[in-house]
């Protein structure tokens, strides 16, 4: 907050709205994930996002690679199917803006309830860097890691009437 304090009226407005629009995409890119939605995770990234999964195990370099990956874990035989429910819980967000480039490190919680009535809980942490792409803010590099794990017995809710 300090740097708030040193600086303009316009200056501290821009700051503010950055950090707005940097968490907002944080927020946007799984809540899209939890609806299944590769269009809306896409949405969040430039053409050339660098992605990585798991602490590393998984590396998708460009958005049609994590089009193709996720399209896959989204499907009836992916880990993520469609009877696979799912919701992030993004807690702590730091980000550090330079100009029109910026990186944040998020904690979180993952909730994945399975079809066999398995629910993995996970700590997750995300490495992210930003650039201003046209006016607006998307993801350029995210990492991915788990902290730990726990895995317990529930359920999946039914499925939602439209």
């Amino acid at each position: 907050m300090e740097k708030l304090l040193n600086q303009n009226r316009d200056d501290d407005l821009r700051y503010l709205r950055d950090q707005l629009e940097i968490r907002d995409v944080v927020h946007r890119f799984v809540a899209e994930a939890d609806k299944r939605s590769v269009n809306g995770m896409l949405s969040c990234v430039s053409d050339d996002v660098m992605v990585s999964f798991n602490d590393g195990a998984i590396v998708l370099e460009g958005a049609e690679k994590l089009r193709a990956f996720m399209t896959g874990q989204f499907a009836e035989d992916g880990t993520l199917n469609p009877e696979t429910r799912g919701t992030h819980a993004m807690c702590n967000t730091i980000i550090e803006l330079d100009g029109d480039s910026a990186t944040a490190e998020t904690s979180g919680v993952t909730y994945l309830a399975t079809p066999a009535n398995i629910v993995h809980i996970r700590g997750v942490h995300y490495r992210d860097a930003f650039s201003r792409l046209n006016g607006k803010w998307l993801l350029v590099s995210r990492k991915h890691g788990c902290g730990w794990q726990i895995d317990t017995q529930g359920r999946t809710s039914p499925p939602l009437l439209t």
